[in-house]
């Protein structure tokens, strides 16, 4: 039994072509509305710094026209403007801790869940597998993502036979993969190995795999 994760039929070739098309026009979107961010971040910040010296002049100027020396508003203005950079700097500190501590949280996240499957609970086989491989009405849909991949898939592979599995992109050919190898469990329905339940076979210790 042999699959890839690329396979595709030869008579879908336009549909897949479409379907990869429309995927990087996707991206190419996204990208450009992050180009246009990351340009205009720097003329906003620019110009929040001009606004900010421009108020400390006519706050200056006032406080001199109501009696404060020249000197004293001057030294006032150095100490504001020490503040403004300090701030900006802060802001540009924080802004990248934010971005380098995200994958940081992504991975305590993964971390901190429960397991959902446990490769040392379940039956040990007592012998090697014959590869007799059903899909029985089998439903799944990732963790924290409301569609649903697969939807009541039904299949069956004999012991020794090769077969293709063929679709557009996201179709769910490389889901069904890992469940079979039980990287997730079903949501519904039922994979049999050998007309036994994969859900209540033992993966470590044994030689059923």
């Amino acid at each position: 039994m042999l699959f890839h994760p690329a396979m595709q039929s030869f008579v879908r070739g336009e549909k897949e072509t479409a379907s990869y098309r429309s995927f990087v026009e996707s991206r190419n979107q996204e990208k450009k509305r992050n180009a246009l961010v990351v340009c205009l971040q720097d003329p906003v910040m620019a110009c929040l710094s001009q606004g900010a010296g421009m108020a400390q002049y006519s706050l200056a100027s006032d406080l001199v026209a109501k009696g404060l020396g020249v000197a004293e508003a001057d030294s006032m203005m150095k100490s504001a403007d020490q503040v403004s950079s300090t701030t900006m700097d802060l802001w540009s500190t924080l802004s990248s801790a934010v971005e380098k501590a995200r994958p940081l949280a992504e991975v305590y996240d993964l971390c901190i869940l429960p397991k959902t499957i446990d490769p040392d609970k379940g039956l040990r086989p007592s012998a090697r597998a014959k590869g007799h491989i059903q899909f029985c009405d089998v439903r799944f849909s990732y963790p924290r993502r409301d569609v649903e991949v697969l939807k009541g898939v039904s299949f069956e592979v004999s012991p020794g036979q090769s077969i293709g599995m063929t679709g557009s992109a996201g179709c769910g050919k490389s889901t069904a993969m890992r469940l079979l190898e039980r990287f997730y469990d079903v949501t519904d329905g039922k994979i049999l190995l050998d007309g036994k339940d994969i859900r209540f076979v033992k993966m470590h210790g044994g030689c059923y795999m």
